[in-house]
């Protein structure tokens, strides 16, 4: 369980984020949602440590954020920024990077280690693009690797801030598909999407937040039932049954 009590954050002393409480459950799929702008990113950065706090205090597990170790905290959890550069490497190099929080002061990886990094280049469909220099990919090529090296690193829990963009629709879906299957192997995820069909087909969990407070939190089916997006959005939304699976659709309010 990741907790949050009165969180405040932003950037520079100016808080994006206002006494935020939320909770996240272990072992489920928990997105974020919102407007441009609102704080999700922002939430998501402080959450993995990668932007302080202003106020307020963050647990995972009951442990406060503070009481862990850099090492510790990159063993408990990975990280997908939505936005990276273009490193000189090859594919499985990068991969490889997510072994370090497991690996000696030398650096060196064990045969364990390139076992887990194949494993994830091969879930993610990376492998056959495992020499090739990632200044040569597509878009939708590096961020499957670095979703690769993400799930190299083998912790409970992932954060992931947009993991569909540069994605065409299909591979939104494969990714997406990756992401429910890593929740059924016991792992937590925080994500935050942009794509409200996306995002409630494939949640547990939504946060919905909004001018840097989260208006609402819960199930998925329960927060589209209660209409908390179409009013954040501005649209009309409905939900519906396609081959016996439901489906959520949006739309210009009219």
């Amino acid at each position: 369980m990741i907790e949050i009590k009165k969180l405040s954050a932003g950037y520079r002393g100016v808080p994006v984020l206002r006494d935020l409480t939320l909770s996240f459950p272990t072992g489920k799929i928990s997105t974020l949602i919102g407007p441009n702008g609102c704080g999700k990113s922002t939430l998501l950065k402080t959450m993995c440590a990668l932007l302080p706090s202003i106020s307020g205090e963050l647990f995972f597990d009951g442990k406060p954020l503070s009481a862990f170790h850099r090492r510790e905290f990159a063993r408990l959890c990975a990280v997908l920024p939505q936005s990276r550069n273009i490193p000189a490497l090859r594919a499985m190099e990068l991969v490889a990077h997510g072994r370090y929080p497991h690996l000696s002061f030398s650096r060196n990886l064990r045969e364990e280690d390139w076992k887990k990094v194949a494993a994830a280049m091969e879930k993610t469909g990376t492998l056959p693009l495992k020499d090739r220099l990632l200044s040569s990919l597509s878009g939708g090529e590096r961020q499957r690797v670095y979703l690769a090296m993400t799930l190299a690193q083998d912790t409970p829990v992932l954060f992931l801030d947009e993991p569909t963009t540069y994605l065409d629709i299909g591979q939104k879906y494969e990714i997406l598909e990756l992401v429910k299957f890593i929740r059924d192997e016991g792992k937590t995820i925080v994500m935050v999407l942009h794509d409200l069909p996306l995002a409630f087909s494939y949640s547990d969990e939504i946060t919905v937040l909004a001018e840097g407070r989260a208006l609402c939190q819960g199930p998925s089916a329960r927060v589209f039932e209660e209409r908390i997006a179409d009013r954040v959005f501005g649209v009309s939304s409905r939900q519906v049954t396609v081959e016996g699976k439901t489906e959520y659709l949006f739309f210009r309010a009219t």
